[in-house]
């Protein structure tokens, strides 16, 4: 919120889900910077990657459907939030992917007919999308707007960008806490600031303990009574349009979670306030929360990581990740043999190890493990 003082920014427009918590917060800091208006809006990588389509020739789709061995096709589209079924029947799409398949993929999204059915579906959203940003405030030529956004590749930034520009409208300008390595450049996505760019890790090893909970950090996050937005309608008796929501598990625990999770952020903003520790807020940052943080990514107590035991990931309806790992006899014999295979999983590696054995033996495994790497290396060479 200083930056976008000293930048002139007049309305930050925080992303759902991602975004709510960020929201939360800095609307307590909202009588600091009375010149900002903030906002929050239904948009999510499902709601924008179809309209961000304008010809599918260009389009890489590995890159925006990021498909993965053991997915099926239907996991793999769900990104494009089209019904394919209108075109292709339900065997194709419970496919399995595997190393052999992949092309079949491919070929599929170069047919003339699937071009052309998900362009014309992507021009009907694009317009929807439009007068929504247009509804919103976001799109506009009258005030400097920017997004606020947790972490990731900026690829929805540019997106919205692509739309803005598309309809003659001022660029957004973006804030995140994360960007990684494989990000969006400015010339193509947009201007913006981040707190953490994924190559600090060259300077400081450390920074690991961060970098490696970007699963748990965008859960955590997102953590709200809210679906996922999907896209948008126009609803005849108002003439707005509103976000469609996915159709995902019940939210009633998840609500009930979150719902005391953000008293406790709101509270804590709060008491951060009324203490002035705002006024201090770059040497707590360095000296005391970065390290906590890191700490707990690179060597967790077993009493915190109770609270992540039945945890789980998903990037869509069709999808659930346990973050931490119980093992059984045939995990203990990898982990003895000192398999890396266990890392590619998608759970939580160094935090199962942690949460299933005392912290004196990981420390010892790991030391032997760092010890073993450097012999392999040195007989190498």
């Amino acid at each position: 919120m200083n930056t976008a003082k000293k930048n002139k920014i007049d309305k930050l427009f925080f992303l759902a889900r991602d975004g709510y918590v960020l929201y939360l917060i800095a609307k307590k800091f909202q009588s600091f910077f009375p010149q900002i208006k903030l906002e929050y809006i239904y948009v999510s990588r499902k709601s924008l990657y179809l309209p961000g389509i304008f010809n599918v020739s260009e389009v890489d789709f590995y890159d925006i459907l990021n498909p993965d061995v053991g997915q099926t096709f239907r996991e793999v589209l769900d990104r494009l939030s089209i019904d394919f079924l209108k075109i292709i029947d339900e065997d194709f799409l419970s496919i399995k992917l595997n190393e052999s398949n992949l092309n079949l993929l491919e070929d599929f999204l170069q047919k003339n007919e699937v071009k052309s059915f998900i362009e014309e579906e992507a021009g009907i959203a694009r317009k929807l999308l439009i007068e929504y940003f247009f509804q919103e405030g976001l799109a506009s030529n009258e005030t400097r707007n920017a997004i606020v956004d947790l972490r990731g590749t900026r690829t929805s930034h540019k997106f919205i960008n692509d739309v803005l520009r598309y309809a003659n409208f001022r660029e957004v300008e973006g804030f995140y806490f994360e960007v990684v390595n494989e990000r969006r450049q400015i010339s193509t996505a947009g201007m913006y600031y981040s707190d953490f760019y994924r190559e600090k890790i060259m300077l400081n090893p450390n920074l690991n303990g961060i970098f490696q909970h970007f699963f748990l950090f965008e859960q955590f996050f997102s953590s709200t009574d809210q679906l996922r937005t999907i896209g948008y309608t126009k609803q005849k008796e108002t003439n707005k349009i509103v976000p469609v929501f996915e159709n995902e598990i019940s939210q009633e625990k998840l609500a009930k979670i979150s719902k005391i999770q953000h008293a406790t952020i709101e509270e804590f903003a709060e008491i951060f306030i009324q203490t002035k520790l705002y006024e201090y807020g770059d040497l707590l940052y360095h000296t005391s929360i970065l390290p906590i943080v890191c700490h707990f990514g690179n060597k967790p107590h077993q009493k915190y990581l109770k609270a992540l035991d039945g945890f789980y990931l998903t990037n869509n309806k069709y999808s659930y990740k346990e973050y931490l790992k119980k093992y059984d006899f045939k995990d203990w014999i990898h982990i003895f043999l000192f398999s890396r295979k266990l890392q590619t999983f998608g759970y939580w590696y160094i935090g199962s190890l942690y949460f299933n054995l005392n912290k004196n033996i990981v420390d010892l495994y790991f030391m032997t493990y760092k010890i073993i790497r450097k012999v392999k290396r040195i007989l190498k060479l």
